[in-house]
């Protein structure tokens, strides 16, 4: 696997991005109702910010493990 020095990549695949298009598409097509699309979207928000938030958490564990191995990380204090 060829890295790029990133934990992972700058945005997310646009099939992520367009969860919510096939849903749209039938909202305006009148085959699907205003709650259906709300919910999908709902739906794909949660995931980016459960995506976020993991990400986040990530990035704290690894700071935390950089302290705690003494790697990379001077005080202010000295």
């Amino acid at each position: 696997m060829h890295t790029t020095g990133k934990l992972w990549p700058e945005r997310p695949p646009d099939r992520q991005d367009d969860a919510s298009t096939p849903m749209r598409q039938r909202y305006e097509a009148g085959t699907s109702s205003m709650i259906d699309l709300l919910d999908t979207q709902r739906v794909q928000f949660t995931a980016q910010q459960n995506l976020v938030e993991g990400r986040a958490d990530l990035l704290k564990d690894f700071v935390s493990l950089q302290k705690r191995l003494g790697l990379g990380w001077v005080s202010r204090n000295q």
